[in-house]
């Protein structure tokens, strides 16, 4: 038998031995990412966030046709939001935008933790990560979310910042692209909504330049308009809702900052 017979195969079982040996265990956001997974809960990568210039002429010709507003539910349409303390809306053409919601990613923290707890097994991690999330500031938070990325969990091996990552996946489900717009100083972003039959259904949120939520609010379009109409109503009734009570005292109190 040529000395190559068992020569080959032992070189093999020791390269084999090798690699066994210097393989690394899974980290810690690897682990939880798999708890996720095999509990079929909500995992993504990050949402691409896309700064917006509105079309003048399509802003312009929403403010030709005027406007309606009123307190709770909007007379004349189909399903709408369930109507919280102190709704607003208006409306122009064929969108209505109602603000505030309750809806809000702070508020979606706890029941997420409850969840992560549920499946996880480091609960002081989650505890931490939990207080950690809700210290930070509103649009921080924000951007936080909207960046959390499936990827980037798998690869922490700290467990209070990947519990936080898993917190932030957990915490609210909405597809991308965001949209990013400014009026005055307050930050705007816009995120898509799953439609109904016969409406297109959007998500405001707005933020002062302190970084502090103004409010959550939801759009709603009859049937399903082009996507740029969307986008210039969005903003049309975001300026609106924004403008100051010095200019327009008809605007809600909640609306002073």
């Amino acid at each position: 038998m040529s000395r190559w017979a068992w020569i080959i195969p032992t070189i093999l079982i020791v390269a084999v031995m090798i690699s066994l040996a210097r393989r690394t265990p899974p980290t810690f956001g690897e682990r939880l990412l798999s708890d996720l997974e095999s509990h079929h809960l909500p995992t993504r990568e990050a949402l691409l966030l896309i700064d917006y210039s509105p079309d003048r002429e399509l802003l312009n010709a929403a403010r030709i046709n005027g406007l309606s507003q009123g307190l709770g539910a909007a007379p004349g349409l189909g399903l709408q939001p369930a109507v919280v303390a102190n709704q607003h809306w208006i409306r122009c053409e064929d969108a209505t935008l109602y603000y505030p919601t309750t809806e809000t990613l702070r508020a979606s923290l706890p029941a997420a933790a409850e969840r992560l707890q549920q499946i996880a097994d480091d609960q002081l991690a989650i505890t931490a990560a939990l207080d950690q999330l809700q210290k930070r500031s509103d649009e921080k938070l924000f951007l936080d979310w909207l960046h959390a990325d499936r990827g980037v969990l798998a690869e922490l091996n700290n467990p209070t910042a990947a519990a936080a990552q898993a917190l932030l996946l957990l915490a609210r489900q909405n597809p991308g692209p965001v949209l990013a717009f400014t009026i005055g100083t307050n930050h705007v972003y816009l995120l898509p909504d799953a439609p109904t039959p016969d409406a297109t259904w959007c998500t405001l949120a707005a933020f002062d330049q302190n970084e502090k939520q103004l409010w959550t609010a939801t759009l709603r379009l009859d049937n399903v308009p082009p996507p740029e109409h969307v986008r210039a109503m969005a903003v049309f009734l975001a300026q609106e809702a924004l403008k100051s009570p010095a200019t327009d005292p008809t605007l809600p109190e909640f609306l002073h900052y």
